[in-house]
């Protein structure tokens, strides 16, 4: 039963041909009128046309040269006929002249000549042609020896060869040279006008002092060493209230009250619980063991100090909560950040080193008291501070140095009192 059904190339060849007689031309078949007609996937379809296509304009191809003249001189032929009936008789008609008088005729010089009465013309009467039609004829028409698929005007389509031989020409050839020089350029030249005053250049702008590309080992370092330094100065924030003193009941009652009293003087210290063998490690805890958990414990026996629950062996005071460990970081301490709160705890270094100086601090002076950790910020960092600081008010120069300035309110006394009349000075006069 499958054999009986005819293929998809069949189908869409017969329905191809069926379209190419109804309309008349090989460019009206349509895929989509194809489709329609032969059913199936469009892309099979598609590809068994455009093998349809090529078989007919090899068919077109075939036929001989004297076939392919006088099909071309008919239509030639047809298409001047159409074009010149459609054209109005009144524009480029031509009246014959008329024939001279015979002489067997009697003439009638001096005497009126009538005017004969216009009679129509019997002419046979013609269909018009429509536009469309001479149009479609003349769109048809195609010079001799033109390959199949050209318009009538249109020069013959390029083929493969022939384009790949103007490529290797164009590559191969070398371009003319003109060895005559150029030809002097055409009208006014162009120039300034005088009466427009020339345009101030700007100034050059001082290009600041950049640090120079460093490679990833010495910016890691450099990061590393402001991070600590943050780290070390916020734990320095943190322990700023004075430790609780050690009382004698802490360390009294122990078998051993050396290391008891040694061990209480070590955790308020730190102000925070450690295990045994931190304890022993410090060096001043007079108790000699391989065994720092077990002996440490026999030796504290007795005393208010004792183990932490879930703090793994640290030691802390019973009748107090040990303090938890205090956080000096934060989670969202990008780099960036960290480098900015550097350079706020060296510009109080800064503050503080000017304040407690007798005399006006020198730039000099100053960058070295901030070494080394000026050295990892950028080298422009001390000479914005100094800029903005006095711009802000906070410092001042005198005597060729950096000082602290006085509030406004001080500096209006100062100048008043500067200008009243000392009591040495009166007693003088």
């Amino acid at each position: 039963m499958a054999d009986d059904k005819p293929s998809t190339e069949a189908r869409v060849y017969a329905a191809a041909d069926a379209l190419l007689l109804e309309h008349g031309g090989l460019d009206a078949v349509r895929l989509a009128d194809v489709v329609r007609r032969a059913g199936g996937r469009k892309q099979n379809v598609a590809r068994c046309l455009n093998r349809w296509r090529s078989d007919r304009e090899m068919m077109a191809a075939r036929l001989p040269g004297p076939v392919l003249r006088a099909a071309y001189r008919f239509a030639r032929d047809l298409l001047l006929i159409l074009t010149l009936s459609e054209q109005p008789r009144a524009r480029g008609a031509v009246t014959a002249p008329a024939a001279p008088p015979r002489d067997d005729q009697p003439s009638s010089a001096g005497a009126p000549r009538p005017i004969p009465a216009p009679q129509p013309r019997a002419t046979a009467r013609r269909d018009p042609v429509p536009r469309s039609n001479a149009a479609a004829l003349r769109q048809d028409l195609k010079p001799e020896g033109a390959p199949v698929g050209t318009a009538p005007n249109e020069p013959a389509r390029r083929t493969f060869l022939a384009g790949y031989e103007e490529r290797v020409a164009a590559r191969t050839s070398k371009p003319a040279v003109s060895a005559r020089p150029p030809d002097a350029p055409k009208g006014r030249p162009r120039s300034w006008p005088t009466n427009r005053p020339s345009r101030p250049r700007r100034p050059p702008t001082r290009r600041a002092i950049a640090r120079p590309p460093e490679s990833p080992v010495v910016k890691a370092a450099r990061l590393a060493r402001i991070r600590a330094y943050v780290m070390r100065e916020r734990a320095e924030r943190a322990d700023a209230d004075p430790p609780m003193p050690v009382v004698d009941s802490d360390w009294q009652g122990a078998a051993k009250p050396k290391v008891a009293r040694a061990v209480a003087f070590e955790l308020r210290a730190g102000r925070r619980p450690m295990a045994a063998k931190a304890l022993i490690s410090t060096g001043r805890i007079p108790l000699t063991t391989n065994r720092p958990y077990l002996d440490l414990a026999a030796a504290l026996a007795g005393s208010r100090i004792a183990r932490v629950p879930g703090r793994r062996g640290a030691y802390w005071f019973d009748y107090e909560a040990a303090p938890r460990p205090k956080k000096v970081w934060a989670s969202d301490d990008t780099d960036a950040k960290l480098a900015r709160e550097f350079g706020r705890m060296l510009w109080v270094r800064m503050v503080v080193a000017i304040a407690v100086s007798p005399s006006p601090l020198a730039r000099r002076d100053i960058a070295a008291s901030l070494e080394p950790e000026l050295s990892d910020l950028s080298p422009v960092w001390l000479a914005q501070c100094l800029k903005r600081g006095k711009k802000a008010g906070a410092l001042d120069i005198r005597g060729g140095g950096y000082v602290i300035a006085r509030p406004r309110a001080a500096r209006r006394k100062a100048r008043r009192m500067a200008r009243r009349p000392s009591a040495a000075r009166v007693e003088r006069v």
